[in-house]
């Protein structure tokens, strides 16, 4: 008897952790291309507002030595300050026939400035 209560038990107890999965609510084509233009937005004030002459010079210095030009589809951004340099991130932007986008990272650069010097970073 108390091994069919225990079995009851253990029963009512993993039922009860059972973990309820609740779906989002999709979002509708106007939300998306909305929800887009504020992350747009935003990420374009971060560029302005982070963007120093030293910042420039250092995508400026990862695009001449990835001969890139002026690619529009590839990204040469500042990430972060490191204690010796600049970390850049340099990805592609593939934009595909159902106009959806996804990014491929080219590489990450470490780049100091006096003296000029770029390492690639894994």
């Amino acid at each position: 008897m108390k091994k069919i209560l225990w079995i009851v038990l253990a029963f009512i107890f993993i039922a009860g952790c059972k973990e309820n999965n609740v779906e989002a609510p999709s979002t509708t084509k106007e939300e998306k291309q909305a929800l887009k233009q504020i992350s747009n937005n935003t990420k374009q004030k971060n560029a302005e507002f982070q963007k120093s002459p030293e910042i420039n010079r250092a995508e400026n210095l990862v695009r001449q030595y990835l001969e890139l030009g002026d690619s529009p589809n590839t990204a040469v951004e500042f990430d972060h300050k490191a204690e010796n340099g600049y970390v850049i991130h340099v990805y592609d932007v593939i934009k595909q026939v159902n106009q959806t986008e996804h990014s491929i990272t080219r590489g990450w650069f470490l780049v100091t400035l006096e003296p000029e010097n770029i390492k690639v970073l894994k």
